[in-house]
């Protein structure tokens, strides 16, 4: 799953960066920023072209297909193996390990291919888990860590590595909690520090070039579902938002926060946005948004209640599904408690507390559980 995954969206082209010293080296660093931010929001055939040029220009460089395949799997969100796209996209990853691995072996190039190769074993990992392959997610991510903590030492010198660093001590500690069934495989990594990778990715967030954007995901994601601290992150969603406004998974971010936030005049343009999508995970996400801003804002449950049943009839809640689980999961435990919130108010008392039972068994954010519990033993 994306959440868990070691991937560094744009980690792997921050050394070469730092590293720039000619005209022609800053402008090609250029050319892939703009390639990078083009990807994240949505332009994927203006990437495209900027891709064009970056095979010419560096045609046994890892670059050119590492941005490929992201610019496929955002394309074709999520990338599944089912997918006619990821033929192509896993071929684009192997020509790009095989072009780090060159990079390795030479010592002024090393560091650089060591960045490579991480990236593509984390892409690896997090299609793994999207398709609901725990341990080829696990087996991935320990061919990345072999990369990645190469880089614990050097986030002084480049702060793209405090977002590597910050993922890996606060998820290595996360993950077994979330799932029990790895804990006897996670022997091979060292134990992590949440606290510590909270305070790394913020520090990426602030000083990061490439990786500020994935850093401010992460720590919006985190603090809502794990701390339920959705004021400390106001900021980050906006900034996610100001980055790439046509991305539907931030867009589904800003609207999360801003609801938890009791700001539903703020969420409301945003949730409008994303009644316009037409994949059912996040028109069935904005539908349960809508409801919340009709229960809570204008107090029309009614309506309420119709938002809430259409999402869940739109794209009905599937445990087996884990692209669902990876990234929608806790709305479907919003519409349970919404729907359980207007039933009490209505005096069905058993019915509600039938809704409430769902949202507990989905529900994964702290806020949404224990809202659940308090109500369940009552």
């Amino acid at each position: 799953m994306r959440k868990y995954s070691t991937l560094l969206i744009t980690l792997l082209i921050a050394l070469p960066l730092a590293q720039a010293q000619t005209g022609t080296e800053a402008a090609h660093k250029q050319l892939i920023q703009q390639t990078i931010n083009q990807i994240y929001n949505y332009e994927f055939e203006q990437a495209e072209a900027n891709l064009q040029q970056l095979r010419t220009s560096q045609p046994h460089h890892p670059a050119a297909p590492m941005l490929s395949a992201l610019n496929l799997y955002w394309k074709n969100f999520p990338m599944l193996p089912s997918k006619p796209a990821f033929g192509q996209y896993n071929a684009y990853l192997q020509q790009a390990l095989d072009a780090a691995e060159q990079l390795m072996k030479q010592p002024q190039t090393r560091n650089e291919g060591i960045f490579f190769a991480l990236s593509v074993h984390g892409y690896r990992a997090m299609t793994e888990s999207d398709a609901g392959n725990t341990m080829g997610a696990i087996r991935e991510s320990k061919k990345a860590f072999g990369f990645m903590k190469q880089g614990f030492k050097l986030k002084e010198q480049y702060p793209e590595f405090y977002l590597t660093s910050g993922l890996y001590n606060f998820y290595v500690e996360q993950y077994p909690e979330d799932h029990p069934m790895v804990k006897p495989v996670m022997w091979f990594f060292p134990d992590g520090d949440k606290e510590l990778g909270l305070k790394q990715m913020e520090m990426a967030a602030q000083k990061g070039t490439f990786t500020r954007t994935e850093a401010l995901y992460y720590l919006v994601f985190i603090n809502q579902k794990y701390l339920s601290q959705s004021a400390k992150v106001l900021g980050y969603s906006r900034r996610l938002m100001e980055t790439a406004p046509n991305n539907p998974l931030f867009m589904t971010r800003r609207a999360e926060v801003l609801l938890s936030c009791g700001k539903y005049a703020e969420a409301e343009p945003v949730v409008s946005r994303l009644l316009q999508q037409s994949d059912k995970l996040f028109l069935a996400s904005a539908h349960i948004f809508e409801g919340i801003i009709q229960e809570k804002k204008y107090g029309n449950l009614e309506k309420a209640k119709a938002c809430y049943q259409k999402a869940l009839q739109l794209a009905p809640y599937n445990k087996k599904d884990a692209v669902q689980q990876a990234y929608t999961r806790e709305f479907y435990a919003l519409a349970y408690a919404g729907l359980g919130r207007i039933a009490a108010q209505e005096g069905q008392n058993e019915m509600a507390r039938g809704y409430y039972k769902k949202s507990l068994s989905v529900g994964e954010y702290k806020s949404t559980i224990q809202e659940a519990k308090a109500y369940l033993s009552s």
